[in-house]
């Protein structure tokens, strides 16, 4: 009877223990698919036009360009590990290969009811453009990530 406890004590420990790696496991295959985003995008870019308007934000691992009109001439600030991560965390839940397929929610950029802008993504030297929405009003899925982009910009005095 002794034995047959030691068998089971043995075997239950060493199934918490297995839980444990393969916890580990997944956390660390995590971490390597968000390393290979990091290393695979390149420059994100967030950009919308109207007659009246124009904001343009590109952001890359190094630094963060925006520019609040045509004509002046762009900014540059230095890019933060903590705000790349953030960037490629709002990314991640996106399939940037369906880019192209998502769909605005409204459609006021086609009569001058709003600006139009396009999402902007470099990854694997490839470039994935979104369809257009309304300034102000993005899709659902690209929500975060504008956010976050238009965030790296000062308000216009």
């Amino acid at each position: 009877m002794k034995t047959f406890t030691l068998i089971v004590i043995t075997i239950i420990l060493n199934a918490c223990g297995a839980s444990k790696n393969i916890t580990s496991d997944v956390e660390n295959a995590t971490s390597t698919s968000s390393k290979l985003l990091q290393e695979q995008v390149t420059v994100i870019q967030y950009q919308a036009t109207s007659r009246g308007l124009y904001k343009m934000v590109e952001a890359n691992k190094n630094t963060i360009n925006y520019q609040n009109s045509r004509t002046e001439k762009a900014t540059s600030k230095p890019c933060s590990e903590a705000d790349w991560s953030n960037v490629l965390q709002k990314l991640n839940t996106i399939d940037v290969s369906k880019l192209d397929q998502i769909e605005a929610p409204t459609k006021a950029h086609q009569y001058d009811g709003a600006a139009l802008a396009t999402l902007t993504i470099i990854k694997d030297n490839k470039t994935y453009t979104s369809t257009t929405f309304d300034h102000g009003n993005p899709p659902k899925q690209l929500e975060g990530i504008v956010n976050q982009l238009l965030s790296f910009m000062p308000e216009k005095q």
